[in-house]
């Protein structure tokens, strides 16, 4: 049985983590399916034959790569993989140090980047964003749109103005624009609600934003979610 390894900074809710969630359940049956968490990891819905490494980093995840004896640890994950798939370009140190003869490696792009000359290294480089595909042009570029289950998507969209974001809060993210957007269409739609599902770094100056804007009814941060809490939050969503 061929083996995939997913080496991921964090376990989180998004959009990225939840097409990797719904494509190792759905292959778990046909392959190795091993995960390698360098940081957070939520309560993920995984099939049972998944098995996880949670590496647990204490110090930056630039320092951890550095580091020969963890650099040794998670290539020992990978060694004998016969795929690899990365949703973080911090790796790009590490797949330059192990061993990648006779390996696919993908790329899963889940934020914007500055730099599109470190993904020339992928076979493939997954990207789920239209406008992002169209402007990079990479010959290894693949478009897949992110996506959720037809169960998980509310069909009576009536007597509803709620919007549901999910995902890190980091500035490649862009939730600043978001704000911006929702201070123009609280003018259209003075109900109009924004719940932002997440947790990250930019969690402090988005609660100035808000709160400079006059948005504090019109926009919740509600933190990280589990899985039943966020198919519940997006049934009830109207976008």
């Amino acid at each position: 049985m061929k083996k995939i390894v997913f080496l991921m900074n964090e376990i989180n809710y998004g959009g990225t983590l939840t097409q990797i969630i719904n494509l190792v359940n759905s292959l778990s049956d046909l392959y190795k399916i091993e995960i390698v968490c360098m940081n957070k990891c939520v309560d993920c819905a995984f099939d049972k034959k998944i098995i996880i490494n949670n590496v647990e980093v204490k110090t930056s995840i630039i320092d951890y790569l550095s580091n020969k004896r963890l650099v040794k640890e998670v290539s020992s994950y990978v060694d004998s993989a016969d795929v690899i798939v990365v949703n973080d370009l911090f790796f790009n140190k590490l797949i330059d140090k192990i061993n990648t003869n006779n390996k696919l490696i993908f790329y899963w792009m889940h934020s914007i980047i500055d730099d599109a000359s470190d993904l020339t290294k992928y076979d493939k480089v997954i990207i789920p964003n239209e406008f992002i595909y169209n402007e990079l042009k990479l010959s290894n570029g693949v478009y897949i749109p992110n996506a959720i289950e037809k169960s998980d998507v509310l069909t009576d969209y009536s007597e509803r103005n709620k919007i549901v974001f999910v995902g890190k809060l980091s500035k490649g993210k862009c939730l600043d624009v978001l704000v911006e957007v929702m201070e123009l269409l609280v003018k259209e739609v003075p109900d109009v609600l924004l719940n932002i599902i997440g947790d990250g770094s930019e969690r402090g100056n988005l609660i100035t934003l808000i709160k400079d804007k006059g948005l504090d009814k019109n926009i919740n941060l509600l933190g990280s979610y589990n899985r039943c809490e966020l198919i519940d939050e997006l049934k009830d969503s109207t976008v």
